[in-house]
């Protein structure tokens, strides 16, 4: 569930953005989804647990999966799982002509694996979401906008992805380096 902090401006770090403190929004934005590395033996770059609500991916901040799983995440958010336990598709079928082929597999054309790709490309690249799946995306901005607070998020995610391609390699150097404060120590005179 979307969380009311996602119409809060994102944590301000002057011109940079780093990717820890996209990674960190993304999961607030969401009511605190935890997006975790590691801890899966799937081939994959990334898996969202659908009974648990994880985002784990192989390499930390990995924003492309990130993007992708968080698209899961969203999806389950939406539109709940079957019976089994699986994403509910029933939605999302009839746009299959669109969102199949986005599949990472397009051989296999899974919609579930075509709107978290779709999601991914919203998140990272809007135009090429809309280009690729212009019918679908006309539906969703608008599914959107009956739901503001995940229309937030969305928008905020797009933003701090978007500002975080923008910056010149050295912002996202800087922005990736944490200096640490170290307090003067404190000597016992005796």
């Amino acid at each position: 569930t979307p969380s009311k902090k996602a119409a809060a401006q994102p944590r301000q770090t002057g011109t940079m953005v780093s990717r820890q403190e996209i990674v960190d929004d993304l999961s607030e934005y969401l009511n605190g989804l935890p997006i975790r590395t590691g801890g899966f033996r799937e081939k994959a770059l990334g898996i969202f647990k659908v009974k648990q609500a994880v985002v784990r991916t192989k390499k930390p901040l990995d924003m492309e999966t990130i993007a992708h799983e968080v698209g899961h995440a969203i999806h389950k958010f939406i539109w709940g799982v079957t019976a089994k336990g699986n994403l509910n598709n029933k939605r999302l079928n009839p746009f299959r002509r669109e969102l199949g082929p986005l599949d990472y597999d397009p051989k296999q054309s899974r919609v579930f694996e075509g709107f978290a790709e779709y999601v991914r490309l919203y998140m990272t690249n809007p135009a090429e979401a809309q280009r690729r799946a212009p019918a679908f995306d006309a539906w969703f901005n608008s599914k959107l906008q009956t739901m503001p607070e995940l229309q937030a998020v969305m928008q905020k995610a797009q933003e701090r992805f978007l500002g975080w391609e923008a910056q010149p390699a050295t912002a996202k150097i800087a922005a990736s380096i944490k200096a640490k404060v170290r307090e003067p120590k404190k000597w016992v005179s005796g």
